[in-house]
């Protein structure tokens, strides 16, 4: 079975509409991280800095 080029453009279209806000979010959830280890590092110190890394990866969980 094989698609034509109008089904493929079909399907293009709405996943592109998904993936516009997919990709935003993740953009600002990476700028909030930034700015969170920036504030950290200035006000905290290293510790707090050091412990905010190794809790970095449950955020995503």
């Amino acid at each position: 079975m094989t698609k034509s080029l109008n089904e493929t453009k079909v399907l293009a279209k709405p996943m592109i509409l998904f993936l516009i806000p997919v990709i935003f979010a993740s953009v600002l959830q990476s700028l909030g991280q930034v700015f969170g280890i920036i504030v950290v590092g200035q006000t905290l110190g290293v510790d707090s800095l050091a412990a905010i890394s190794a809790f970095f990866p449950l955020f995503f969980f």
